[in-house]
């Protein structure tokens, strides 16, 4: 999967967590961070999905705003950790 098509997976399932960003999904520089609908509760059950869906492990070491904090970020986390 290229970088593009995971970006947008990720941002539609942003929206599925967080149904508030429903009519605006987050684009791939938007910092979840500063959305009040995307709490901690939001985050931890995207990182699940991230680990079911693309099949990566998410070390406590890893989760960090440099890699976490935008939806391309995210991204290319998922690309290196493949």
């Amino acid at each position: 999967m290229d970088r593009e098509s995971l970006v947008e997976e990720i941002a539609r399932h942003i929206t599925v967590v967080v149904p508030a960003l429903a009519e605006a999904p987050p684009g791939p520089g938007t910092n979840l961070l500063e959305i009040p609908d995307f709490d901690s509760m939001a985050m931890l059950e995207l990182l699940v999905w991230l680990q079911g869906n693309y099949g990566i492990d998410v070390p406590d070491g890893e989760m960090s705003p440099d890699n976490l904090s935008t939806v391309g970020r995210m991204a290319d986390f998922v690309l290196r950790q493949r």
